[in-house]
């Protein structure tokens, strides 16, 4: 019975830790500097449509999810043509232009396995890598609002609940948005970061390279 106690105990204290360290980071980090664009790259005109940048900690990315490509249908796969295929919520067109295109990872990629690649952002930005991603996610705490779309968004990233497009259809508009990084975890996955799951932890997973999601590029340093 002795030894049951002191586990409940030890639980008590970690889950007390956390919610202190998750209020101290609230404290921390709740003050950024007003959101700023990178230096001397405001914006980046791509495919006819300007990207803003903007620049958080020593990262600069596009504020702007990537919209470049021909839309396929929600059910077909892209395919090594030398032509940028995405798919659109709902196989809509307008659903790209306001929330950015929806990319398998092979596509997004461009057919390389290296993390770090350009893939089909523009020339001097990349796919972000795993150690990028856990750089952002130092900067911001675990407070996910920092970055999204209707929270606090301090740093003007300006991430979307732009939901996800397979083969079953579309799904989670404004309630979840899966981005793209560079890192392989399978033949069959890749990482995923997504906002929207909990109320303010950002959170990674893997997902299957067939499923469609959005993409923010960053720039090369």
């Amino acid at each position: 019975m002795k030894a049951v106690y002191e586990i409940l105990a030890l639980i008590i204290i970690l889950t007390t830790l956390f919610l202190v360290s998750c209020n101290k980071t609230e404290v921390e980090y709740a003050n950024f500097p007003d959101p700023q664009t990178c230096p001397g790259i405001p914006e980046v005109d791509y495919g006819g449509i300007i990207y803003p940048t903007v620049k958080i900690g020593e990262q600069c990315w596009l504020a702007k999810s990537l919209n470049i490509g021909t839309m396929i249908p929600h059910d077909a796969h892209a395919t090594d043509n030398n032509i940028i295929e995405k798919h659109c919520y709902n196989d809509d067109t307008a659903n790209c232009s306001a929330n950015g295109g929806y990319y398998q990872w092979d596509e997004l990629m461009q057919y390389t396995k290296n993390e770090g690649t350009q893939g089909i952002c523009p020339q001097g930005w990349h796919i972000p890598t795993n150690k990028e991603l856990a750089k952002l996610f130092i900067y911001i705490g675990c407070n996910q609002s920092y970055i999204s779309e209707g929270g606090k968004n301090s740093t003007g990233m300006n991430l979307l609940r732009s939901g996800i497009v397979g083969s079953f259809g579309s799904a989670f508009w404004e309630k979840r948005g899966y981005y793209w990084t560079s890192k392989e975890l399978s033949d069959s996955e890749s990482l995923n970061f997504l906002i929207g799951v909990y109320a303010y932890d950002l959170t990674t997973n893997p997902i299957h390279k067939k499923n469609a999601c959005s993409v923010r590029c960053i720039k090369d340093e």
